[in-house]
């Protein structure tokens, strides 16, 4: 029906012929008040209706115009002219679009040109919205909703890929639709050409062309070829968000060496290594950052500048480099801040430095920092002080001590750095330090372990299920000040971060507020309630939460106990359905070096799933096993060679002395520099080492044997006074360097910690070996041992990255550390199962070769060696432990002190898939690798391979002797002979007591007689024994024992059960 239009008429009055009344007065409009005037056209009536009709009309259009464009269109970017808007670009992190026209859902925008910026390490949309704004979002079904823009994938600074999302359409693209919907031709596009039917036919065919458009653009993109998306990560918590489950790819960690000019000395762990100024230095066990002790200083004047300090003629500072001094302090009562100072009381010359950070905070530690440019060597003391004291006994604290050499760039950046940022990139390291066995965790939706992981700490809990608990704590009706039953579990998270955790039960529920140290600092995000849902954000100074569950309040005697399970922690602010926690980890058996500047860096990479270190740097302990001569005598110490070594770099090396004092690096006149480490090319490197550290006197020369015994920890003297050296008469004599302290022994006495024979194996009672790392004059590639796989789940995933785990660490068999008959325990801190090192957490306890989930970790303090032991539970009332005596085992675990044992690394690169295609080509390619390095290790196999060599768990009070040297160890090679070696200190000398027990598969049909052992008494000393391997698998004391000395445990016999 065609479209009646109204045509509008003007009203045209006569001027000159107004209109009067009876009296002659011109008429005027009463509603108007205008004059009137007889009229020469009349004008069209303005009312109401027609109004509503004109308004009628202009709303049809619109409608029209909507639902063409839903038709023919849909969502797109319209392109009138030919040029489409929308175009983008980007720069850095920010992307910028031209002005455009687009229609959402039928709905027209024009929408001027802006910019919005991209979240970094992310793949996102950018998409027109149905409010006309443009947005962003890393789903596609929500831009797909809208209009569809553009698709940018990012790293940490910049954009990787960008693609093309765009739907244009032109006015031909109208034109061809045209022809092939319409059926009559001729017919326009006016809705009114068509009936209902006829329009609704043609509006369902658009959207199901729309839909199935929609569903193979979804196709093609998931199908089409896309780089990945690279993640950078850091050390600590961040998070990856995934728009599918896909496997992340370490792809390259690079090395970075720390080495801190001040040696060992600033741990604070040993006053007397530093020199006080107006003040006296003290150890204090309560106020420390790492290890057992900082050192407290109090003034000793009422007036004065007070410190403890370096002398600079300790300090290696070298003219035309850059050094940053820092200390964790905390104040107590001094008056003023406290400060690293170059300057010290005497001024400074041939220096500048710039004092960046003081603190005067008396509730924790902070870390002080002040940079230092040199213009001449050794220009000035190292100080940490405090301006003025106003009485006497005024005092701070101080700990972590530290100076590194840096580049000038970064030099120059301190400045715009913040506290925790420098804390962060400059911790304190003692003496030299690489990036040791990093590792990387992927937490699962749940953040909350088993409750065997929790620390315990009453009787009263009963763990049910790995995710439910009893708690029972009665009321005794004696004291009513009873202490409540509580499991607690600390949670590392993000700053500035909402959470959601989810607790079911009868139990009450505490969730506190805890630092990076896990000190609570805060009122408790969610302070003892029941059961429920509840949602926080961490505060900026958060590292930890603390998580409890405890009973409400005692029970009745005989009353049900209390339940708590399946607590669920996720990241956002929506509760999700509980799930167990499933952690993804890898975990890496590396130690990765650079230079100063580090732009020469040891790699970590993958090569056909095979993982390699590109290896620049060698790092060597000198020990009596290299070869060493003496290349010149100077006044005062020895030129000594040590030969053999891949060539180095000139002047690229460091050197830790066995005092933890780092060596210097001089090349050019090297040789004349006492304590000096230096390459001049020739394959060689040379060290100088003091005649008064090594015990030869002033025109002596070593032999090859006595520079070995020197470097395995002895110092040579002449038989008579320990710190006499020896000048080339007389008798020799050599004690252990770790006794001598300040030059006076503080040994046991003569034949234990000194001997009058030329000692071959290393020392004992804590000598820590000299270390040199040195660069390589041709990098190598070499093969790298790693444990797990990371894989991101769909959405927000929580990552944690590091550094110091060991991997499946051997430990004593824990059925000796028994307790009460039936309680097994490993790194208790009086147990005989102590790790290695201080242990922060323990990730698995592994028998034999298979994680053994018997044990409980616990955290409770002051019974673990560091933050953790674990122990299983056996049967009390049948005296059973849980632990296996025939199986071995082991145990990964994060070190506590990483301060002394790791550099943290800078960052980790990574990347993964988006695409279906890709994940599933990136799961080929790894069953690929996985297959080709499966049968490597088969034809390896298959080319006899011998077992590993296993340490012995010995029973009976057996021990070894000197345990870091002589391990009492079996091994079986591919033709099944058993090797036995090792030393042990008989305490029993009964035939047929029990040494240890071998295994099945390492056994005899038959009683098996070792005469070939001997037994050490004295010097004097020494016989024949024997020892018996029995069926059973049993070592035992044979024939002619006596206690005391040594016995050698030495033979082979062949495997038959």
């Amino acid at each position: 029906m065609a479209y009646n239009k109204q045509t509008w008429k003007d009203e045209i009055p006569d001027l000159t012929k107004p209109i009067k009344d009876a009296s002659g007065k011109q008429k005027m409009d009463p509603q108007t008040g205008r004059p009137l005037y007889e009229l020469v056209q009349e004008g069209t009536r303005i009312t109401s209706a027609r109004l509503n009709h004109a308004e009628q009309g202009i709303e049809d259009a619109h409608i029209l115009i909507e639902q063409l464009a839903k038709e023919w269109g849909g969502s797109f970017v319209a392109s009138p002219s030919g040029t489409a808007g929308f175009q983008f670009i980007a720069a850095g992190l920010t992307a910028s679009w031209t002005a455009g026209v687009g229609y959402v859902a039928g709905r027209r925008f024009e929408v001027a040109a802006g910019s919005l910026t991209l979240n970094p390490t992310q793949g996102q949309y950018i998409y027109l919205d149905t409010d006309g704004v443009v947005k962003r979002t890393t789903s596609q079904a929500t831009a797909n909703a809208g209009l569809l823009l553009w698709y940018f994938a990012t790293d940490a600074s910049k954009v990787i890929t960008s693609t093309d999302r765009r739907r244009t359409i032109t006015p031909d693209t109208f034109a061809k639709k045209e022809e092939v919907v319409l059926k009559e031709p001729g017919k326009g596009l006016s809705t009114n050409d068509y009936n209902n039917t006829k329009k609704a036919k043609v509006q369902e065919h658009g959207e199901r062309l729309q839909e199935h458009d929609q569903r193979l653009t979804v196709i093609e993109d998931e199908m089409g070829e896309a780089a990945p998306i690279p993640a950078t990560l850091k050390p600590g918590i961040q998070t990856i968000t995934a728009d599918r489950t896909t496997p992340f790819n370490i792809s390259s960690i690079k090395g970075r060496t720390l080495a801190d000019l001040l040696g060992r000395d600033g741990n604070c762990e040993d006053a007397s290594k530093w020199d006080s100024w107006q003040g006296t230095l003290a150890l204090d066990t309560n106020n420390k950052v790492f290890g057992n002790n900082g050192i407290k200083i109090s003034s000793a004047l009422s007036n004065g500048y007070f410190s403890l300090f370096k002398d600079k003629s300790k300090v290696q500072i070298r003219a035309g480099r850059y050094y940053i001094g820092l200390a964790e302090v905390k104040n107590g009562t001094a008056p003023s801040a406290i400060y690293v100072n170059f300057a010290g009381i005497g001024g400074i010359s041939g220096a500048t430095q710039s004092i960046l950070k003081k603190s005067a905070d008396t509730s924790q530690f902070n870390t002080v920092y002040t940079k230092l440019s040199a213009t001449s060597d050794n220009p000035t003391n190292f100080d940490v002080c405090c301006a003025a004291s106003t009485a006497i006994g005024q005092y701070f604290y101080v700990d972590a001590i530290r100076l590194y050499e840096i580049t000038a760039a970064e030099y120059a950046a301190l400045d715009s750095m913040t506290p925790e940022q420098i804390a962060a990139k400059y911790p304190y390291v003692d003496d030299v330090k690489p990036v040791r066995n990093p590792y990387a965790i992927r937490y699962g939706k749940n953040l909350l372990p088993p409750f065997t992981e929790w620390s315990i700490y009453d009787s009263s809990i009963t763990v049910k299920s790995p995710y439910s608990i009893e708690i029972n704590k009665e009321k005794s009706g004696i004291n009513s000040n009873e202490s409540f039953a509580e499991i607690k579990y600390w949670a590392k998270v993000q700053p500035n971060t909402t959470y959601t955790i989810t607790f079911n039960g009868t139990a009450n529920f505490w969730v506190g507020d805890n630092d990076s140290n896990k000190n609570r600092i805060n009122t408790p995000f969610v302070g003892d309630k029941p059961a429920g849902v509840y949602v926080f954000t961490t505060k900026s100074n958060t590292g930890y939460l603390e998580v409890v569950i405890n009973q409400n309040e005692r029970s009745a005697v005989g009353s049900a106990p209390y339940i708590a399970n399946n607590p669920m922690l996720n990241i956002g602010s929506t509760a999700l359905p509980f799930e167990p926690q499933n952690n993804d980890y890898v975990f890496y058996d590396v130690s990765l070096h650079s230079n100063v500047d580090g732009t020469v860096r040891d790699e970590l990479f993958y090569r056909d799933g095979q993982l390699s270190k590109l290896e620049k740097f060698r790092e060597i302990v000198l020990d009596g096993n290299l070869s060493y001569e003496v290349q010149a005598d100077k006044t005062g110490f020895k030129n000594i060679t040590i030969k053999g070594l891949n060539s180095p770099n000139v002047g690229l090396i460091y050197g830790v002395k066995f005092d933890g004092k780092i060596l210097k690096n001089v090349t050019t006149g090297g040789f004349d520099i006492q304590d000096n480490t230096y390459s001049i090319g020739d394959g060689n490197i040379y060290i100088t080492i003091s005649d008064i550290d090594s015990g030869w006197g002033e025109n002596y020369t070593p032999s090859e044997g006595e520079i070995k015994a020197y470097f395995n920890g002895w110092k040579m003297y002449d038989n008579v006074t320990h710190a006499n050296p020896y000048l080339g008469t007389g008798t020799r004599a050599w004690v252990k360097l770790s006794k001598m302290v300040n030059g006076k022994f503080v040994g046991i006495g003569d034949g234990v910690d000194a001997t009058n024979t030329l000692p071959t194996s290393l020392a004992d009672g804590g000598y820590t070996p000299y270390r040199l790392i040195y660069q390589l004059a041709q990098p190598v590639e070499v093969p790298v041992t790693s444990e797990g796989k990371i894989t991101l789940h769909e959405g927000t995933n929580v990552l944690e990255v590091g550094t110091g785990v060991v991997i499946r660490e051997s430990i004593d068999n824990p059925n000796q550390a028994k307790y009460n008959g039936y309680e097994n325990q490993i790194n208790r801190i009086s147990g005989s199962t102590k790790l290695a090192n201080r242990a922060d957490r323990i990730f698995s306890v592994y028998k034999n070769t298979m994680e053994d989930r018997v044990w409980i970790l616990d955290s409770a303090q002051g019974l673990g060696y560091g933050h953790v032991r674990a122990f299983a539970i056996g049967d009390y009332t049948a005296g059973k432990s849980l632990v296996d005596p025939n199986a071995t085992y082991s145990v990964t675990y994060l070190v506590l002190d990483r301060y002394a044992f790791t550099a943290p690394l800078i960052d980790l690169q990574g990347e993964y898939q988006t695409k279906l295609a890709a994940v599933v080509a990136e799961m080929v390619e790894d069953a690929t690798n996985l297959e080709t390095r499966v049968s490597v290790v088969e034809m390896q196999y298959a080319r006899k391979q011998p077992y590993p060599v296993i340490k012995a768990n010995l029973v009976n009070g057996f021990t070894t002797f000197y345990p870091d040297i002589n391990s009492v160890t079996y091994q079986k090679t591919d033709n099944n002979l058993v090797l036995l070696t090792g030393i042990v200190i008989p305490v029993v000398n009964s035939p047929a007591t029990t040494i240890y027990k071998l295994p099945v598969g390492f056994r005899p049909k038959s009683r098996r007689v070792v005469l070939t052992s001997i037994q050490y008494i004295d010097a004097n000393t020494a016989r024949p024994v024997t020892f018996n391997i029995e069926q059973d698998g049993r070592v035992c004391v044979g024939d002619h024992w006596l206690t005391g000395g040594w016995v050698l445990l030495s033979g082979t016999f062949i495997s038959e059960q």
